[in-house]
């Protein structure tokens, strides 16, 4: 199966990879480097495979049981097996003691051993809003207040945020910090309702290594090797972040929700 590459664009350089958060706090959109390795040293993604699975599976059906059937019992449906190349046959498919569904709950992989298998550090409940009520309406403010602020959805910004800090100009790399800074600040003041709880702390979690990918970036112009470290980092946040996507399309589809602008 093909692993997820990052291909380089007609000009030889850039192609547009989309990364969301879970369709909730922050949507990154930016470019990917041609020269980054086919996997991590951590753990495999089929990113093509999963993405091809899941879209027929999410879009063609209203049932929520049959994207939540969890075959091997592990807390982790069949479909988020496909998301982290975890096998929904085992309960435990690195065999570090840890079921898969409570690895990814933790923020840890399902598919890599300790010590490498630390991706996410999640807010415990102490430190997030989490209210009792789960109807409809609710959960559609709560997608509705944590949309994605406007500048970081803009793709072509990312591109010549490279090209500025290449150049030791980083206002454009110090505006995005900001704004997903201020994104995290406000995510972690909403109050989510109990049925998106799992989401809500992933959500949390995603964001500060992606904020630190992004400030290590302004050592690029002096340490080139800022950028291929980069893009590691987020490959190892791509799979969380396609696992939030996928379960908010589910939790949209089980309360016939409208689409958010993520």
């Amino acid at each position: 199966m093909e692993k997820l590459r990052f291909l380089s664009g007609s000009g030889g350089f850039y192609k547009t990879v989309i990364l969301l958060a879970a369709g909730v706090g922050i949507g990154l959109f930016f470019q990917q480097h041609s020269q980054i390795p086919t996997t991590s040293s951590t753990f495999e993604y089929n990113s093509a495979s999963a993405q091809n699975a899941l879209k027929p599976i999410v879009n063609s059906t209203t049932n929520t049981q049959d994207l939540n059937a969890d075959s091997d019992n592990d807390g982790l449906s069949n479909t988020d097996e496909l998301i982290f190349n975890s096998s929904p046959n085992d309960p435990d498919t690195d065999g570090d003691g840890y079921q898969d569904g409570q690895e990814i709950a933790n923020g840890y992989s399902p598919t890599a051993k300790s010590p490498s298998d630390k991706i996410l550090t999640i807010p415990s409940d102490n430190e997030i809003i989490i209210t009792t009520e789960s109807s409809a309406t609710a959960i559609q403010n709560y997608f509705s207040q944590s949309q994605t602020p406007a500048l970081l959805k803009d793709a072509m910004i990312y591109q010549q945020m490279i090209k500025d800090a290449q150049a030791g100009d980083n206002k454009k790399l110090n505006e995005i910090i900001k704004a997903m800074q201020d994104s995290q600040a406000m995510l972690k003041k909403i109050s989510a309702p109990s049925e998106v709880k799992l989401i809500h702390k992933l959500s949390i979690g995603i964001m500060q290594p992606i904020i630190d990918s992004f400030i290590n970036l302004r050592d690029i112009k002096s340490n080139p090797e800022t950028l291929d470290n980069f893009y590691k980092e987020i490959q190892l946040l791509a799979p969380f972040s396609n696992y939030l996507k996928s379960k908010t399309d589910i939790i949209k589809i089980k309360y016939n929700l409208t689409n958010t602008n993520d």
